[in-house]
């Protein structure tokens, strides 16, 4: 019986020190890099992709702030109200803080447009784009 409690108390020791340990992320299939570390131009609602064509993104630095700009085309032969975020990211992949949020774009019938964004901070070396429907 006492051998018992002894193994029960030395699992609950070892669990105990294992929790405390470092955070590291599951080794499993549920566990992958972000959509953005793989895709400039990320659709929130996937029936987006078929009507608004990305042509082109270009990127450029100018005064020391990096510029954006995103070439969209609408498919559809009537208008279309969208959203679009610039997500810029840092020489370490993480995301620059920046006060504007999505961007509402009226897309009109077969339309070809340009939007262009400006980094909020210097220190912004890369940029992906979030379109979504407004909600």
């Amino acid at each position: 019986m006492k051998r018992s409690y002894i193994f029960v108390s030395l699992l609950l020791l070892m669990s105990i020190v294992d929790a405390c340990g470092p955070y590291s992320p599951p080794k499993n299939s549920r566990s992958s890099n972000p959509l953005e570390l793989a895709e400039q131009v990320i659709y929130k609602d996937l029936n987006l992709k078929l009507w608004v064509h990305v042509r082109n993104v270009s990127q450029d630095r100018v005064n020391d702030l990096l510029v954006a700009k995103i070439m969209l085309e609408n498919k559809k032969g009537s208008d279309m109200p969208i959203e679009i975020k610039a997500k810029w990211l840092d020489k370490d992949g993480y995301e620059v803080k920046d006060a504007w949020g999505m961007r509402p774009v009226m897309l009109k019938g077969y339309e070809v447009t340009t939007q262009e964004f400006i980094a909020p901070d210097p220190g912004a070396v890369s940029v992906r784009f979030v379109i979504s429907k407004p909600e």
